[in-house]
């Protein structure tokens, strides 16, 4: 099979099967790549400063505390971010203020109508009543806002790891094919610091379901991320483990790539020829599990890494399926992802996948954006 044919046929059904669009020169060179000099990690990331935003949730409070046991862990500073959405609330408040006044207004004139009177109606106000009533109906700017004041403190913060409660509101939706479903929103606001790319920082996201992190390091990644982006993830995980720590990657080729691959390799002369999934399946786990083999650690990175010294596997099959597994025997603290989007505000469905199952599980998740 040629690989980088493929995978160029691949990238122009991005849509359809979640895959980045690439230059055929950019695919060729992602296994050049995959050598073993070439993906050798002789340093990571050391970890200075956690972050965390506490508020009144359950899933604020378990950032506080997981935030805490990494700072102990990792033997850092921490930086607690205090923070409430009060404009919902305030809002209903305002408006019920507002309508009750505009009633009596309107209730004082019929009646002046009504009766025939000459009479002239004032409405009196407390001056606080009167200066929050005219600041909500202010149009304000983006770095006004609640969420423009965390970007600018996470920011500020220049923590390299921030942790966050996420709320998993339950959404219903409709598939493609029509089909019905529910699955665990990740927030307005989790979403709205995702995106924001000014923020160097990694979210490791929290939910309120998370219980004590056990010294385990998961990391998941896809057989269509480049070496290079698979590479910073296994740099980043590193920072998180000790000399205890048990660390491994695990490749997943989903059966929606093993099925694209495989009719997207049929002759042209054939079009109803069968297409041979196994042998794609075979081909594409082997590719991946070369990938992994190749990424090898510096002696000295060994020395440090005793018990954790990462171990890499490679599974065929639906990504929930494989993430279910390893989240069942393997039992993880801490679960790793990265996402490679193709649009810049939204994560990838492989990262997004992964993420609400992870944290519908109670474990927490670190997204590496892309």
């Amino acid at each position: 099979m040629n690989f980088a044919k493929t995978y160029l046929g691949l990238s122009v059904m991005a849509e359809n099967n979640w895959m980045s669009a690439r230059k055929l020169d950019d695919i060729e060179m992602m296994f050049k790549k995959t050598t073993r000099p070439k993906l050798e990690i002789d340093e990571y990331p050391t970890i200075e400063r956690i972050g965390c935003v506490l508020d009144s949730s359950p899933q604020g409070r378990n950032a506080m505390r997981i935030a805490t046991a990494l700072t102990k862990r990792l033997d850092t500073t921490l930086q607690i971010i205090v923070s409430e959405d009060f404009y919902e609330p305030l809002e209903v408040l305002v408006d019920a203020a507002q309508k009750e006044l505009t009633e009596l207004e309107t209730l004082a004139q019929d009646h002046v109508k009504e009766t025939g009177i000459k009479a002239k109606v004032d409405q009196v106000i407390g001056e606080k009543l009167k200066i929050t009533l005219e600041m909500f109906q202010q149009e304000a700017t983006s770095e006004e806002t609640l969420g423009g004041k965390l970007i600018h403190k996470i920011r500020e913060s220049e923590a390299q790891i921030m942790v966050i409660g996420v709320p998993l509101f339950k959404e219903k939706g409709t598939s493609e094919l029509g089909k019905e479903y529910v699955h665990e929103s990740l927030g307005r606001y989790t979403l709205m610091l995702l995106r924001e790319r000014s923020i160097p920082a990694n979210f490791l996201l929290v939910s309120g379901k998370t219980g004590e992190i056990t010294d385990k390091v998961l990391a998941f990644v896809s057989v269509e991320q480049q070496p290079a982006s698979i590479v910073a993830l296994y740099r980043r995980a590193l920072s998180f483990t000790t000399e205890k720590t048990e660390f491994k990657i695990v490749g997943i080729v989903g059966d929606k790539v093993i099925e694209t691959v495989a009719r997207l390799d049929l002759p042209e002369e054939d079009p109803d020829a069968t297409p041979d999934l196994e042998a794609v399946a075979t081909k594409l786990k082997s590719h991946m599990e070369d990938t992994l083999d190749s990424i090898t650690l510096k002696k000295e990175i060994d020395d440090v890494i005793i018990l954790g010294s990462p171990t890499s596997e490679v599974n065929t099959g639906t990504i929930s399926e494989i993430v279910r597994i390893y989240l069942d025997n393997f039992k993880p603290g801490i679960v790793f992802v990265r996402s490679v989007p193709e649009l810049a505000d939204n994560l990838d469905p492989f990262a997004e996948t992964i993420t609400r199952q992870v944290l519908s599980s109670g474990v927490p998740v670190l997204v590496l954006w892309d």
